[in-house]
């Protein structure tokens, strides 16, 4: 019988609501500038060990009252592990 698929993640910043970007730069062709941009999301890296898939994805974080729940964002993104494992197992993410 093959190895079962497990599902990690990693968080790969912490939640400040700003993120710098890069973009094109309007004024100069084919170059890009640094932007800083207002989020409500943070990046993750979910990782998949059979197959080896890393998937990188925006994740909204949550709130309580309004407020960043740190807490319960976390929660949220291991819930998800799940989804990414059926998500990879159907082939959505390779």
């Amino acid at each position: 019988m093959g190895k079962t698929m497990e599902i990690t993640h990693e968080i790969l910043e912490e939640y400040t609501g700003l993120r710098t970007v890069r973009v094109p730069d309007p004024n100069n062709e084919g170059a890009t500038k640094e932007v800083v941009d207002g989020v409500a999301s943070i990046l993750v890296k979910y990782t998949s060990n059979n197959p080896d898939v890393e998937y990188i994805r925006d994740f909204m974080i949550v709130l309580t009252e309004g407020v960043y729940d740190k807490e319960k964002t976390e929660t949220a993104i291991k819930n998800y592990e799940t989804t990414v494992g059926l998500r990879i197992a159907e082939g959505d993410i390779t």
